[in-house]
């Protein structure tokens, strides 16, 4: 038979044993959702183009990391090449077209669009004229309404300054 002190020994040996596991297991447990969390809150990685390389190094421009971006090829056979960013923030959706492009002849210019083609008639919104900044073409586009349906891009040569694309030189898509 057991004395009352060691029974009384016996079961404060077991509270303190319960008492460890559970703080241990508190504590396992937090640090798991602590490592969880840290993960989430890693910036990802998002790689950088040739395209988008060699146009910061040209025109000495850093692209947001939070932008989205898209790459421009030159459909012509030439070795013309752009990139386009969009940028959401402050409740502006602003896109950026930047360009290695040949300069026009006389009478002609560059201009910028979004094509929405996934509807029977093509939606094309005009971005503006490009125009020649830091070594380079650049057109900067503000628009409130979300226009993330407007998946294409292109850049075209024109002669008349209207709402119909003219001349391909560069496409690309988000």
């Amino acid at each position: 038979m057991e004395s009352g002190s060691n029974r009384s020994r016996n079961i404060l040996i077991g509270v303190v044993v319960i008492i460890i596991i559970i703080l241990s297991a508190i504590f396992l447990i937090r640090r798991a959702q602590s490592s969880n969390q840290n993960s989430l809150n890693l910036p990802t990685f998002t790689p950088i183009s040739q395209f988008q390389q060699q146009l910061q190094t040209n025109f000495g421009i850093t692209v947001p990391a939070s932008a989205v971006k898209a790459d421009l090829v030159d459909i012509t056979g030439g070795n013309q090449m752009g990139l386009v960013t969009l940028d959401k923030s402050n409740g502006q959706n602003v896109y950026t077209v930047i360009a290695n492009l040949n300069d026009p002849s006389s009478g002609y210019f560059y201009q910028a669009w979004l094509i929405n083609d996934s509807t029977k008639t093509a939606d094309i919104i005009s971005l503006g004229k490009l125009n020649l900044a830091k070594g380079g073409w650049l057109v900067n586009y503000s628009s409130i309404k979300d226009l993330s349906d407007h998946k294409k891009v292109w850049v075209t040569l024109e002669k008349i300054a209207d709402n119909t694309p003219e001349k391909h030189i560069l496409e690309g898509s988000f």
